[in-house]
């Protein structure tokens, strides 16, 4: 039991659903703040999740990454696990216990219940309660018995919880307008390490194609269905393909029943689920990554983690109008924003590609050593 030992100065305790070292997006948004804030001078402790079926008591899975103290609880399994992952605080106390106390806890897209507990904690020992805010996803994707809890979950952390907290990290200029007036606010996009061996993969081999790539989960907040018709379409007027990585072609089919029936294009080259290394080294060697999303809050509220990533490997993307990617079109020499019909943005792109691949243009826009400014902001 966490005995509200005093702070540890520059210390932080990082929490949240994030799978190290690369199982999901989050991992890779919370190691690169991680290392701003270790550049920063902070000492870093990061308490994630695992899947294994062993369940281990928390203590018991300490291991270290990249100079990282780490640990991780069990992610639930079953409906019925549910209600504990949200609301039990026990695994955040043992491991503050553990690490003697810190200066702050930093929590990322964290259970509301959970966050309004360790906001009591926090409040006794003088310890600083952060978040990191990269979302605000609606639950039309949440299985039906989990909706209520998720969509409550979801409106009393954002609406409520994370307007009283210490400080917050978010995502995007849409969460920054939204806590607008609340105090320490510091906006940070997903960041990369550009010193990581993984941006020095090489390219996969390809042909003379223009050669676009899709990263993702098809039947989330990702438009595949368009993307895949779009190159499908282009590839009649100039040689197309479409790397798609992160799906099967029977994954694909079950999230859109209107493509039943019909065979895989040959364009179209499906990949399945890869290790991240080998997803950049389709997106290093393809010409131009796509990105087609909604206007929608969800969309707005989050920034493209592959759009980071595109640009750090120097790959042209088109994209849709969403989120901050606007912001970049000065910056970004290779970012078409999809305005209207994506189909005529794909086949412009072709045009004008066809017969030479696209000249790359690698930046360190997203490198997280641009952004240790923002630290100040969070009034540690």
């Amino acid at each position: 039991m966490y005995s509200e030992t005093p702070k540890s100065e520059k210390t932080i305790l990082y929490i949240g659903g994030f799978e190290l070292p690369d199982k999901n997006a989050a991992a890779h948004r919370v190691l690169a703040v991680a290392k701003m804030l270790r550049a920063g001078g902070y000492r870093v402790v990061l308490l994630g999740v695992r899947r294994a079926a062993d369940r281990l008591p928390v203590l018991q899975t300490r291991a270290e990454y990249e100079g990282f103290e780490t640990y991780a609880v069990p992610y639930p399994r079953g409906v019925a696990q549910w209600p504990a992952y949200l609301a039990d605080t026990a695994p955040v106390r043992q491991v503050l216990q553990a690490m003697g106390g810190a200066q702050a806890l930093l929590c990322y897209n964290y259970p509301a219940v959970a966050l309004g507990r360790l906001r009591g904690l926090c409040r006794r020992t003088g310890c600083k309660l952060l978040a990191d805010c990269t979302e605000w996803y609606n639950v039309r994707e949440v299985a039906p018995l989990l909706k209520p809890i998720k969509g409550a979950d979801t409106a009393l952390r954002m609406r409520v919880l994370q307007k009283r907290l210490d400080g917050m990290i978010v995502i995007s200029r849409y969460l920054q307008r939204y806590y607008r007036g609340r105090p320490h606010v510091a906006l940070i996009p997903p960041l990369v390490d550009v010193q990581d061996a993984k941006w020095r993969c090489e390219p996969v081999p390809r042909g003379p194609e223009v050669t676009f790539v899709y990263a993702g989960s098809p039947g989330r907040k990702d438009k595949l269905a368009e993307m895949l018709a779009a190159v499908q379409a282009a590839n009649r007027q100039y040689p197309c393909r479409l790397w798609v990585v992160g799906a099967t072609w029977q994954a694909f089919v079950r999230c859109n029943p209107a493509w039943q029936g019909r065979p895989q294009p040959d364009c179209a080259q499906f990949l399945g689920r890869l290790p991240h290394t080998e997803s950049l080294a389709y997106l290093k060697s393809a010409d131009c990554s796509l990105i087609i999303r909604d206007d929608t809050r969800t969309n707005n509220a989050g920034f493209p983690t592959k759009f980071a990533e595109a640009v750090t490997v120097g790959t042209d993307v088109i994209a849709s109008d969403i989120s901050d990617l606007r912001e970049y079109q000065g910056k970004v020499p290779g970012l078409y924003l999809a305005e209207g019909d994506v189909a005529q943005t794909v086949l412009r792109y072709a045009a004008q590609h066809a017969g030479a691949a696209a000249p790359k243009h690698p930046q360190d826009l997203f490198d997280y050593r641009n952004w240790l400014a923002e630290i100040e902001k969070l009034g540690l």
